[in-house]
């Protein structure tokens, strides 16, 4: 009897140490939990077109949200290339929330089905078309449970290829630099060079590609080019650090550029310094730089650097 009553207690004990255990991140089928099933485990999305969308039913309502994680998995697509909403939140690697990005889901108290949107992000790659495997779990309290034969969903990206000129200028990063604050003393500041720096992108003979004060400047929908030669002009506009620098800092830029979809090249330059003459207040004063020059015959690009040498060719 002792020994019965001892085994009662340790199987008692092995229970409650394994509950504990239990991955509130993991769905567990519970039948006193809503079950969240994907309706759509496939959907295609082109690039520049609309989003699609990904259908969820639960199986009953209940009075609190649903806490659900949709995380890549694998597929060639990276964050860059789609969005994700539906009363969501996007979580970057940078937030701790681990090696990969994630969005977190909350399907609002009351719901038995929901939706989340997906979207392709257009950009000037050539690549056919890409693909993203997300999986579904429940997560926070574990409201709900996610039906391990619907949990993945397969998100198929369709590259955008048109005549329109695109680009994509980049000066992303942070710099360091010594000032003198008010005592005189020597300290050090690290800032955001989008936070004080702006760029423009001037096409010559047509005009601004791009001169919204955003950091990257993005325009994918410049219009066809006809024929001709064109310079690509990238414009310092201003530079306003927080601090006066003992010394210049290093300002890089990265100017990507094409035809949507069918040609495009990645320059990378550092001409200017924390101190270089801007274009401020008109613009297309001394700020500028020829970063690129584009001949197009019969509708085809040929794209040189600024040294005059060809990178890319239809």
């Amino acid at each position: 009897m002792k020994n019965t009553f001892k085994n009662i207690l340790l199987l008692s004990a092995l229970s409650i140490f394994a509950v504990g255990c239990m991955d509130d991140d993991q769905s567990y089928p519970d039948p006193n939990k809503p079950e969240v099933n994907v309706v759509n485990q496939s959907i295609t999305i082109d690039e520049a077109g609309d989003a699609a969308i990904i259908n969820l039913t639960v199986s009953r309502a209940i009075g609190d949200p649903i806490d659900l994680v949709l995380t890549p998995v694998s597929g060639d697509a990276v964050v860059a290339d789609y969005n994700v909403s539906g009363n969501g939140t996007f979580n970057s690697p940078d937030d701790g929330v681990g090696p990969i990005p994630s969005f977190d889901i909350v399907i609002p108290a009351g719901q038995t089905s929901h939706e989340i949107p997906v979207s392709a992000i257009i950009d000037l790659d050539t690549n056919a078309s890409e693909t993203v495997v997300f999986e579904l779990r429940s997560t926070g309290s574990g409201q709900s449970f996610v039906n391990p034969s619907t949990s993945t969903i397969t998100v198929n990206i369709n590259n955008a290829a048109n005549t329109s000129f695109g680009a994509l200028l980049e000066w992303e990063g942070d710099v360091t630099y010594s000032f003198l604050n008010a005592d005189n003393e020597e300290e050090s500041l690290t800032e955001g060079l989008c936070d004080h720096v702006d760029f423009d992108l001037f096409l010559n003979p047509v005009g601004y590609v791009a001169g919204s004060a955003a950091c990257p400047e993005i325009n994918y929908a410049f219009g066809e080019l006809a024929d001709g030669d064109y310079q690509v002009f990238v414009d310092l506009y201003d530079v306003s650090p927080g601090e006066t620098p003992l010394a210049p800092f290093a300002i890089p830029f990265k100017l990507t550029l094409g035809k949507v979809g069918v040609i495009s090249t990645t320059l990378e330059y550092n001409v200017y310094t924390s101190d270089s003459p801007t274009s401020a207040p008109a613009g297309l004063n001394d700020g500028l730089f020829l970063a690129a020059t584009i001949n197009v015959a019969g509708g085809n690009y040929t794209i040189a650097d600024a040294e005059g040498t060809v990178v890319a060719a239809e």
